[in-house]
């Protein structure tokens, strides 16, 4: 017979939790607070069809006084050749046009997302000049959707990567 197994930690995870609650106690720092300039980002549920008009209070109420300026929602992931289906966002002008009345000042950004072949054989690849005019033309379908602008997040991206600079000019070639 060997050495018997050790009973698990049983008050690690009380522990840990207790740490954390108590680390968020008390007042914030100066630094900490909010510049105005701050932003949110939240799912694809939100133009998908799966949010309802309580759902969107509800965000209001949250984001109240709260200095975002700044709501970034998942209306992608982009194909892996640059495209977004309009159906991947249907409700998209529901939700702008709901943030813009009830959160005054508050911008909606579409957040478009791929991974890149940069490493593998999937995914978006960038080299390609007609995948980036397509992520231009995907990016420009959402703004006539009318959102405010559009956040891209394409990783693994490596610093001053060429072909992702080329894709912000007009023509994404």
């Amino acid at each position: 017979m060997g050495p018997r197994p050790r009973p698990a930690a049983r008050g690690a995870p009380l522990f840990g939790a207790l740490a954390l609650w108590v680390s968020f106690t008390g007042d914030l720092r100066d630094d900490a607070r909010t510049r105005g300039k701050d932003a949110f980002w939240i799912g694809h549920a939100w133009v998908d069809g799966r949010k309802e008009d309580a759902d969107l209070a509800a965000l209001a109420a949250r984001l109240k006084g709260s200095g975002i300026r700044d709501l970034y929602v998942h209306a992608g992931p982009l194909e892996h050749d640059g495209t977004l289906s309009a159906a991947k966002y249907p409700r998209a002008r529901w939700l702008i046009d709901g943030v813009h009345r009830t959160m005054p000042g508050i911008r909606v950004q579409a957040w478009l997302g791929d991974v890149l072949a940069m490493e593998g054989p999937v995914g978006l690849r960038l080299e390609d000049a007609g995948s980036r005019r397509a992520v231009v033309g995907s990016a420009r379908r959402v703004l006539d959707a009318g959102f405010d602008g559009v956040h891209f997040d394409l990783e693994p991206l490596h610093s001053d990567d060429r072909d992702y600079l080329s894709s912000s000019t007009s023509s994404g070639s």
